[in-house]
């Protein structure tokens, strides 16, 4: 009996899937696309956003048309029991003895030879060559026309490119880039991208060192975590100072316990290289003495010599970031021998917005960064505070961030965008 498929992402290599589900007698009942969400695409009708996976998962099985692994990854995290379809082309060669995941895609003219396992999520493209005893770990993509030899071990999330060659008995790590033409001749165990023949590792310069300093943990994710993960993804670094931390009898310690493990998993999903934590008692630095938290902060800016520092907004409700904003301002000031070139104000919801209305308290963004690639990292790494969310319409909600990153772009014809004050910028 053919199955019914809902393809999640409606581009190019969505498009290929529908043709290998036709072929082979299944059906395609529409795709899901978070930019292009209504009307037809392709002779097949586009039914609404990713998140509508799960108004659907009883009328229907699901395969991620996405070739980029990270985003793969995350939507399959967002949504692991579906229900997810396997796509393997008529024309493909799969050996009886092999293993292959759930929601793998194996493209025409294919080959996966004996005793090979792939798992979850992977993508094995046109004309691909997986020989015998391979290991590919889940959401691993490899291109049209690249050749693994036999027993080669491929980690989660690698994506090895065009006409790549790997020798036999090599394994490489996860998290790594191989690129069109390259060739594998000894094990790869650290991440980063890799080409030439033989293959080297490319170094990524860092063009800049980006500080975000936040009141409270969670903040530089509400604020900017979308801004983080893109500047990650373009090779900078990112650093992040935590000021405060809840102390007894005001809260309780498992729970600032929790706290700290979700902040840390979420800057670790977001890929912050350091965080710092100052530890000054929440909801009550005023009583802290100027000079210490001025001083703190810049030794946290001494040791990271950010060339962009982004901080909360000084008009925001909440004492805590009008105090974090004037002490890294303080710790800002130009007497100083830096790389320092821009800093930016951010808005938090449920404390930007809510103070008296006036000139000084009002948030005027003047500068919008692009996330429409980010906001599903920002959404996830927010997921990680599960102690400070609460349900839509209260202002710390997974809708309300989406719905401010939405009417922020829409200010500047994005399809989503985080919003900054420029405070000052040396040229």
């Amino acid at each position: 009996m053919p199955v019914n498929v809902i393809i999640i992402g409606c581009g190019g290599h969505g498009r290929v899937i529908a043709d290998i589900i036709k072929r082979s007698g299944d059906t395609v009942i529409g795709f899901l696309d978070d930019f292009n969400n209504s009307g037809e695409i392709y002779g097949y009708k586009i039914l609404g956003k990713v998140k509508d996976c799960e108004k659907f998962k009883n009328k229907a099985a699901f395969i991620i048309g996405i070739g980029d692994n990270k985003i793969r990854k995350k939507i399959y995290e967002n949504h692991p029991n579906i229900g997810y379809y396997t796509a393997i082309d008529k024309s493909a060669v799969i050996s009886e003895s092999a293993q292959i995941g759930a929601g793998t895609c194996i493209m025409p003219n294919a080959v996966v030879n004996s005793s090979s396992r792939i798992g979850i999520q992977c993508i094995i493209n046109s004309a691909a060559c997986v020989e015998h005893d391979n290991v590919l770990e889940g959401f691993v993509h490899i291109s049209p026309n690249a050749s693994l030899g036999g027993s080669v071990h491929v980690g989660e999330g690698t994506h090895v490119g065009i006409s790549a060659a790997v020798k036999n008995n090599v394994s490489i790590c996860g998290s790594c880039i191989i690129g069109a033409g390259a060739v594998i001749i000894r094990n790869i165990d650290k991440p980063g991208t890799y080409v030439g023949v033989p293959v080297h590792r490319l170094e990524r310069k860092c063009d800049m060192r980006i500080l975000v300093i936040a009141p409270h943990a969670d903040d530089e994710v509400i604020g900017a975590g979308g801004l983080i993960s893109r500047y990650v993804d373009e090779g900078h670094e990112v650093y992040v100072c935590i000021v405060t931390r809840g102390t007894e009898p005001l809260f309780d310690k498992a729970f600032m316990d929790k706290l700290r493990r979700e902040t840390l998993e979420s800057h670790s999903l977001l890929g912050v290289k350091k965080t710092f934590f100052l530890e000054f008692p929440s909801v009550m630095l005023e009583n802290e003495k100027r000079y210490i938290v001025n001083g703190k902060i810049f030794d946290v800016i001494k040791e990271v010599d950010p060339v962009e520092v982004y901080i909360p907004h000084i008009g925001d409700m909440q004492k805590d970031h009008q105090i974090v904003a004037e002490a890294s301002m303080v710790a800002l000031r130009p007497k100083y021998e830096s790389s320092l070139k821009r800093i930016y104000a951010y808005e938090t919801l449920s404390e930007t917005g809510w103070n008296i209305p006036n000139v000084q308290n009002e948030f005027i963004p003047d500068v919008y960064v692009d996330i429409s690639n980010y906001i599903d990292a920002k959404i996830s790494a927010m997921k990680k505070y599960e102690s400070q969310l609460s349900d839509f319409p209260a202002a710390r909600s997974i809708q309300a961030m989406e719905a401010l990153a939405k009417y922020r772009g829409a200010n500047v014809n994005m399809n989503a965008a985080e919003a900054f004050m420029l405070i000052r910028e040396t040229k």
